[in-house]
């Protein structure tokens, strides 16, 4: 019997040890010395015959990733290579090419880079290689892969190894009104996707919907749900990397899960009242913990005095009525109204005590900002911040969490507090009425 083989793949390999500037003698010899074995004669064409054929043992494919810095699974192609290596092996090959001074059409692209930014010609001129490499992987269009053979002057099987620039994904959405398929490159396309997917889908019936996300890796799922329609909505995505027998799913990358995580959950928070993160976390867990909390300013975001922190006497709010809210699916609706009513009983003492017209009231996808005219630059441009409303979920005594919020939501408040300022507020004549900022 003979001994057991390791698969590993031998392009793969050859770029990783080109990026590292290694000849094949010089890669060998390295390996003898990790593994502490004898420096034969035969030792260059032992690692010739790897790279010929991808066979070797389990023990000399782990000397090899040790050496090359890479994991046992980007050796073996299950994993994609790191963009800027990839990146890196590109360029070294256009510059190597560049260097014979025989490939002029590489030149011609190079002046043209150049033409706009020398310095960097080179790295730009990888990019966009790289990316036409990456691209061919996918489409396999016969016309452009012998362009970029001609370009390159690498073998068939080379351009078409394993690339990484990109990156591929594939998403499939099915619910009873919206079912598809698509593919598109890149982290952020991914992102801008699954926003308007969630926007979409709920636009029409978006009170007291949820989003729920987990990982089955190596796909990412989401459930999207609007009780009003009783309609359930599923996103799977995965990133993939295309072979001449079809698409192999494979996990993300670390960078790829550093964009895609807070992003998808930055959709959700914007689309939806109740979100459970990848961590299997809820907010808001309860919505008797919601709060409205106004942070008391000195003309800018960063220079906060105060803050109060407004219940809105939700604990006493009839059960009842919980119930027929519930019931038209707008629980949300009512407990930010109930808290609400008790912003306009503390905070319009405070604003009373300036003529209304020197107030400003906007609002962004956070929250709702009340500046203050400054006297030198009249205006809402120049106007000192004063105050900022959120809502926020109080998790235990004092200590808050920020909770979904859709930005229409913050629009509707922006829109009321204009409207009391309007209406005017009769001051308060007993200062126990008034309710405090407290320290932060």
């Amino acid at each position: 019997m003979g001994r057991p083989t390791f698969k590993i793949d031998q392009h793969r390999l050859r770029a990783l040890r080109e990026e590292k500037n290694l000849t094949q003698a010089a890669l060998a010899f390295l390996v003898a010395q990790h593994l502490g074995t004898p420096e034969t004669e035969t030792l260059s064409r032992h690692y010739q015959r790897i790279e010929e054929n991808g066979q070797t043992s389990i023990r000399y494919a782990n000397a090899l990733a040790a050496l090359l810095g890479v994991s046992m699974a980007v050796l073996q192609g299950i994993d994609d290579p790191d963009p800027s290596a990839y990146l890196d092996h590109i360029e070294k090959l256009i510059g190597d090419q560049l260097s014979t001074g025989t490939n002029h059409a590489l030149q011609d692209m190079l002046a043209k880079q150049a033409s706009r930014d020398e310095t960097s010609a080179l790295r730009y001129l990888a990019e966009d290689i790289a990316e036409a490499i990456e691209g061919a992987l996918l489409v396999r269009n016969p016309v452009k892969i012998a362009e970029l053979l001609r370009l390159t002057r690498l073998s068939e099987a080379e351009l078409l190894a394993p690339a990484n620039v990109r990156g591929f994904w594939f998403i499939s959405v099915r619910s009873r009104t919206i079912n598809c398929t698509e593919v598109v490159d890149a982290v952020s396309s991914v992102n801008y996707r699954i926003g308007e997917i969630m926007r979409e889908f709920l636009s029409h019936h978006p009170h007291d919907s949820s989003v729920r996300m987990w990982r089955d890796r190596p796909w990412v799922r989401l459930e999207i749900y609007r009780p009003r329609t009783r309609d359930r909505m599923h996103v799977d995505f995965t990133r993939f990397q295309p072979h001449a027998g079809g698409l192999k799913w494979i996990d993300s990358s670390w960078r790829d899960d550093f964009f895609l995580e807070p992003g998808i959950t930055e959709h959700a928070f914007a689309n939806a009242d109740v979100v459970t993160g990848f961590s299997g976390h809820t907010v808001p867990g309860d919505l008797h913990r919601l709060r409205l909390i106004v942070t008391e300013h000195d003309g800018h975001y960063d220079k906060v005095l105060r803050r109060m922190v407004i219940r809105g006497d939700i604990d006493n709010l009839p059960e009842t009525v919980e119930d027929n809210f519930a019931a038209e699916c707008l629980s949300r609706v009512l407990f930010v109204n109930w808290l609400t009513a008790g912003l306009r009983m503390a905070l319009m003492p405070y604003l009373a005590r300036r003529p209304a017209p020197d107030w400003h009231v906007t609002s962004d996808a956070v929250g709702v900002n009340i500046t203050l005219e400054n006297p030198r630059f009249p205006g809402p441009v120049l106007a000192d911040l004063r105050y900022r409303i959120h809502l926020v979920e109080e998790t235990m005594p004092s200590e808050f969490v920020h909770v979904p919020v859709r930005e229409k939501d913050n629009v509707d408040l922006q829109t009321k507090i204009k409207e009391w300022l309007a209406e005017g507020y009769d001051r308060i004549d007993t200062a126990d009425s008034v309710p405090e900022f407290e320290p932060i």
